[in-house]
C-alpha cells in the first residue's frame, strides 16, 4: 500500500475517535442530566404521595404528576438525546465531505503599526526610480516582447543567419571552430557544450552584422546629418 495512502487511513481514523470521543462526552452529559431529572421526579412523587395522605380522602390532590401526560420526561429526554446526537452525526458528516480551508492570518495582519518615531529611527523607506530612454514605435513592442517571450522559430533562425553574414572586411566575428585533433580529444559532454556556444557566437555575429549595415547607412548620408542619431545610440 502506498505511505500516502496510509497516511490518509490513519488520518481518518485519528478523526473518527476525535468525533467518538465527542460523542460518548456528549452521551455522557445528557444521561447525567436524564438522572438528575429522575431524582427530581422521584422526590416530588415521594412529596406528592406525603401531601395525599396527610390531606382528606375525598379531596383529590392537587398535585398532578407528570408522569399522567402522554410524553413522561424520561421519555421526553431520551427523544432529545436521540436528536442530538443524529444532529452531531450529521455534521461530523458534513464537516468530514466538506472541510473548511484553515484560516491563514496574513502577514500584513500579524504585523502592528508602527509609531512616527520607530520610522524615523529606522529611516526613510527605500525608493526604486527606474529611469528609462524615450519610447519606440508601439508596433515594435509587442513584436520584440513576444521574441524575448517565445523566441524565434529555427526556419526563421536560419532566414536571418543567411540574410545577415559578416561583412567581408570585418571577418573577426568568424566564430573559431574546433581543430580535429582537438575534437578527438574531447568528451562527448563538452562538443555539446561547444556547440551550443558556437551556436550563440553565431547569434552575436549576426546581430552585429545587422546593425553594422544599418550603421553603414547612416554614416554615408550626406551632411552629417545622422550624427546625432550616432551620437545617441
Amino acid at each position: 500500500m502506498p505511505k500516502h495512502s496510509r497516511k490518509r487511513q490513519h488520518s481518518r481514523c485519528r478523526s473518527k475517535e476525535r468525533k467518538n470521543r465527542r460523542l460518548e462526552k456528549r452521551l455522557a452529559e445528557m444521561q447525567r442530566q436524564l438522572d438528575e431529572i429522575n431524582s427530581r421526579e422521584k422526590r416530588r412523587r415521594l412529596e406528592s404521595m406525603e401531601s395525599s395522605r396527610g390531606g382528606d380522602d375525598g379531596e383529590p390532590s392537587a398535585y398532578s404528576s407528570p408522569y399522567d401526560s402522554d410524553l413522561s420526561p424520561r421519555h421526553s429526554v431520551r427523544e432529545t438525546v436521540r436528536l442530538d446526537v443524529h444532529q452531531l452525526n450529521s455534521d461530523s458528516e458534513q464537516q468530514e465531505n466538506n472541510p473548511q480551508p484553515p484560516i491563514v492570518q496574513s502577514e500584513e495582519a500579524k504585523e502592528k503599526s508602527l509609531s512616527s518615531e520607530v520610522l524615523q529611527i529606522l529611516g526613510d523607506e527605500p525608493i526604486n526610480k527606474t529611469v528609462l530612454g524615450p519610447p519606440i514605435y508601439e508596433a515594435v513592442v509587442p513584436r520584440w516582447s513576444n521574441i524575448l517571450q517565445n523566441g524565434l522559430s529555427e526556419e526563421n533562425i536560419q532566414v536571418l543567419l543567411q540574410k545577415h553574414i559578416i561583412p567581408e572586411n570585418f571577418k573577426s566575428l568568424e566564430v573559431p571552430q574546433l581543430n580535429l585533433e582537438v575534437r578527438a580529444a574531447l568528451t562527448a559532454q563538452i562538443l555539446r557544450r561547444d556547440e551550443r556556444l558556437v551556436r550563440k557566437q553565431q547569434f552575436v555575429a549576426a546581430s552585429i552584422s545587422a546593425i553594422s549595415q544599418a550603421l553603414t547607412l547612416l554614416l554615408a548620408e550626406e551632411g552629417g546629418g545622422a550624427t546625432t542619431y550616432i551620437c545617441n545610440t
